[in-house]
């Protein structure tokens, strides 16, 4: 039998895996283990793990069974259709399964960082294809047991202040990020009473799923020049080439929760343009036309950390110009809650 056959043999025969399952040659890493080691000693073996039942494509087989049978009265195939377009909008099942699959790895590559694994949606998004050590399949099968479990939502707050780069060491003890909980984070949140407050949103998100929060405006502004020959080049036609800059905030989060606290990952983005917007005059072309075209200056100040916390935590993030030279700065105060989640539809 040949290295790719006892490979392929490997992946059918793995625990998880049905009847109706099927897989193909796990990738060539385990090949080359195969290769090297007697397989009674291979560390990483793939294997399927199987997803709790998905509702969406549940109500799909649902309304189409309804949709086909010439039986059905009208407003039952009303009833299906708008059922049918509804579990579409929420997305396949391969969709569900990707998004499975991308907050594992989130939960669990911190835990694995230096034991690299893999994990990926199956084609029929009824589980999930992993690549590792028994101990991270484990771990991976102990996830999806708790994201299927676990019925709330989580409401993430956030406060963004505006502060100064040379405040900060009296702020946060020049560390870029720290977990503070009861009287530390009033007594920092009383500091900070007198600060201008950029912004404090707030998102209600499933475990696992991300969250984007921006505020801002988009601002156009004359990038370029495109110039056309007209005729036997007796005309030229200058004309302005628009592009477009984001100015204002971008909270982007997500949570999931892991060995009784949220495991959270945020990166944070602001950015202000300085006005009026520097130009700079081009003399184009042959007849060396005049033209202002504009060089917009971006001010830039960023914050992301990786982190865990309780629900009487908060995380303070600092965020400071790229370059670590400019004087603006802002601190990001963000809780993250477990609570029930509200009626109606998520």
């Amino acid at each position: 039998m040949t290295v790719s056959a006892i490979a392929l043999s490997l992946a059918l025969l793995a625990p998880g895996n049905g009847v109706q399952e099927r897989t193909s040659v796990p990738p060539q890493a385990v090949v080359q283990d195969l290769e090297a080691k007697p397989m009674q000693v291979l560390p990483e073996l793939p294997r399927i793990h199987p997803l709790p039942v998905n509702p969406v494509l549940t109500s799909l087989a649902r309304a189409e069974v309804i949709l086909r049978d010439p039986k059905a009265s009208p407003a039952m195939r009303r009833a299906a259709y708008s059922e049918y377009v509804k579990a579409l909008e929420q997305g396949t099942a391969f969709d569900r399964a990707q998004e499975i699959a991308e907050t594992v790895r989130f939960v669990l590559e911190p835990e694995f960082e230096s034991e690299p694994f893999e994990v990926r949606p199956t084609i029929d998004g009824k589980g999930l294809l992993a690549l590792g050590s028994p101990a991270q399949h484990a771990a991976i099968a102990e996830v999806i047991a708790e994201l299927q479990r676990e019925t709330r939502m989580i409401d993430i707050k956030a406060s963004i202040v505006q502060v100064k780069a040379a405040e900060l060491e009296g702020l946060t003890g020049g560390r870029t990020a720290r977990t503070i909980t009861g009287a530390e984070l009033e007594a920092l949140r009383k500091q900070l009473a007198e600060r201008d407050i950029i912004s404090t949103p707030r998102v209600l998100v499933d475990p696992g799923a991300p969250a984007v929060i921006s505020t801002g405006k988009q601002i156009a502004y004359v990038a370029d020049i495109d110039l056309t020959v007209v005729a036997d080049g007796d005309e030229e036609i200058a004309d302005p080439k628009i592009d477009v800059l984001f100015e204002g905030l971008t909270l982007d989060i997500r949570a999931a929760p892991r060995d009784e606290r949220l495991r959270c990952r945020v990166k944070f983005t602001s950015s202000q343009l300085e006005r009026p917007i520097p130009t700079q005059t081009l003399h184009i072309g042959a007849m060396r036309q005049e033209a202002k075209v504009q060089r917009p200056v971006l001010t830039t100040i960023e914050a992301s950390a990786l982190f865990d916390l309780k629900d009487d935590a908060a995380v303070v993030l600092v965020a400071t110009e790229a370059s670590g030279q400019g004087d603006d700065a802002a601190l990001v105060i963000l809780t993250a809650t477990l609570i029930d989640a509200p009626a109606g539809p998520r």
